[in-house]
């Protein structure tokens, strides 16, 4: 039998992971000393709508990999087809 375990980087729902069998492990996002598991592709809303209200200036947007000011609020999730 043959696992998968992937970081929640990888941008998988709840029902997706469930029916893959796959296996995700959080990775936490930090803003502004408070710390967010980033969780399943859309539950990212918490740490979304905090960063939209950041006055610390700064932020990472995890599906690009860089500085992301003008994501906020706007967390991205791509499908698994097949």
């Amino acid at each position: 039998m043959v696992r998968f375990i992937v970081d929640s980087t990888f941008g998988l729902t709840l029902d997706e992971a469930e029916n893959l069998g796959v296996r995700v492990v959080n990775l936490t996002l930090l803003l502004d000393g408070k710390e967010y598991p980033e969780g399943y592709c859309g539950q990212w809303n918490e740490f979304y709508d905090a960063y939209a209200k950041s006055k610390s200036g700064t932020g990472f947007n995890q599906s690009h990999g860089k500085r992301d000011d003008e994501g906020a609020g706007k967390g991205y999730c791509h499908g698994i087809s097949g």
